[in-house]
């Protein structure tokens, strides 16, 4: 089952790229209701700050598409959805997914070293050895079930790089 906030925002950033902001901010804004209502974990009931996060208000399809786009980033943190959404939005509005990806191990953690400077940094191999290869346009599609390509005589062809 697709949980609802994923669908709210699905449809949030339809009904913006469609032109239609005041579906957008429907959507969104209900995605938000939910946030502001959800019940405090235990312990931390003096950690809810009230009217947080406040409704959307701007009709700007730009600004809008922003907003839209973190919102997924926030609310939908941890669920396998962020690579998607980049390979979607690549190419689009300073997104690129290449750049992302190879530049993505540059944030701290466990297992990698950082450098001060970023240039070196770029070309340097983590500690444990990781290699990231991107291939672009193969990372922006997935491949085609072979029993799909088979099913039509080849009518249907595979995904390039598959």
């Amino acid at each position: 089952m697709v949980p609802k906030e994923k669908t709210w925002l699905r449809g949030a950033e339809a009904a913006n790229e469609t032109g239609n902001t005041a579906d957008a901010l429907t959507w969104l804004n209900m995605v938000r209701e939910r946030a502001r209502n959800t019940v405090a974990a235990k312990n931390h009931e003096a950690d809810k700050v009230a009217g947080i996060p406040a409704n959307v208000t701007t009709t700007n399809q730009d600004d809008l598409r922003d907003i839209i786009r973190h919102e997924r980033r926030v609310e939908l943190g941890c669920e396998g959805e962020r690579y998607f959404d980049l390979a979607r939005w690549h190419g689009t509005h300073g997104y690129d997914l290449e750049e992302i990806i190879e530049n993505a191990y540059l944030i701290a953690g466990p297992d990698y070293e950082l450098t001060t400077n970023a240039q070196a940094s770029a070309s340097e191999t983590p500690r444990n050895g990781l290699n990231i290869d991107v291939v672009i346009p193969k990372h922006l599609v997935a491949p085609i079930p072979q029993n799909e390509v088979d099913l039509t005589n080849g009518v249907v062809e595979q995904n390039q790089d598959y």
